[in-house]
C-alpha cells in the first residue's frame, strides 16, 4: 500500500498535473510572520534546517529554534502542525484594527523535474480583550427571549475558534511530549490545558459547577480531550 501511494497519480481532470505523480520530492517549508508573534516550531514529518531569524521564538514546540524545515517527500495528504508564540506583551495592547500576517513558503521538486514554489499568505485581525472581559460572568438564565449571558456578546476569538483543529494540535503536542516525559505528566498537562481554556472562555459562577457553560464553538472540545486521554495515542500497554 505504501509503494502504491508513492506512484499515485492525479486525476485526468486536474489542470496541468493530469496523470502525473502526486508525490513531490526535496520539499522545504519556511514560515514568515509579522512582528507581533513568532514561530515556536512544527510537528510532523519534518526536520529542522536550523534557520534563525527575528521571528523565531525561544519557546520551542516540536522541532523549534528555526523557521524553516525539510519535509523530504510530500503529497496532497501531508500535514504539518505549526505553532506560534505571541511576542507582543499583554501590558501593551495592539492598535485597534492591527492585522497579522503569516506566509508559508513551500518549495519542492515536481515529478516532471521542475522546482515549484508555493506561497500561501494568511491575514487576519488581532483582538484586544476589553477591560473586565476576562472576569467570570453569571451563567445564562432562561427568559422570554431565550438565554442571555456573556456568551451572547460577539467575541471574535470565540466565534473563530476551530475546535477540531485545536484538538489535533493539542494531540500532536501531547504525543510529542510522550517521547521525553512520563505519560502521567503528559495527561496532567492535557488536563491543565483544558482547565485553562474553560477558565478563559466559559461562563460560570465560582464554586458552582452547575453554572458552567461553554458556547457552541467550544462545546465539543472537552469531548475530544476526553477521548484523547483514553486513546491509544497516550494509553499504551505497559506505559
Amino acid at each position: 500500500e505504501s509503494l502504491r501511494r508513492v506512484f499515485r497519480t492525479y486525476e485526468e481532470d486536474v489542470p496541468e498535473d493530469a496523470g502525473k505523480m502526486q508525490m513531490a520530492f526535496g520539499a522545504t517549508m519556511e514560515v514568515l510572520t509579522s512582528r507581533e508573534f513568532k514561530v515556536s516550531g512544527a510537528i510532523g514529518p519534518v526536520s529542522s534546517l536550523g534557520k534563525k531569524g527575528p521571528n523565531v521564538s525561544d519557546l520551542e514546540v516540536g522541532k523549534g529554534g528555526t523557521n524553516a524545515w525539510s519535509l523530504g517527500g510530500i503529497d496532497p495528504g501531508t500535514t504539518i502542525a505549526v505553532y506560534f508564540d505571541i511576542s507582543n506583551p499583554g501590558t501593551s495592547p495592539l492598535p485597534e484594527g492591527k492585522r497579522r500576517f503569516i506566509q508559508f513558503l513551500t518549495k519542492y521538486q515536481h515529478s516532471n523535474g521542475r522546482t515549484r514554489l508555493r506561497a500561501t499568505t494568511i491575514c487576519g485581525p488581532w483582538h484586544n480583550t476589553p477591560p473586565g472581559d476576562g472576569k467570570n460572568q453569571a451563567p445564562p438564565q432562561p427568559g422570554a427571549g431565550g438565554f442571555k449571558s456573556g456568551m451572547d456578546q460577539p467575541n471574535p476569538v470565540k466565534m473563530s475558534f476551530d475546535q477540531e483543529a485545536a484538538a489535533v494540535l493539542l494531540a500532536r503536542v501531547a504525543v510529542e511530549r510522550t517521547e521525553s516525559e512520563d505519560i502521567a505528566d503528559v495527561l496532567r498537562w492535557v488536563d491543565r490545558s483544558l482547565i485553562r481554556l474553560g477558565a478563559k472562555f466559559a461562563d460560570y459562577v465560582p464554586d458552582d459547577p452547575s453554572s458552567f457553560r461553554l458556547s457552541p464553538e467550544f462545546s465539543l472540545f472537552p469531548q475530544f480531550v476526553f477521548h484523547l486521554r483514553r486513546s491509544q495515542f497516550l494509553q499504551l500497554f505497559n506505559s
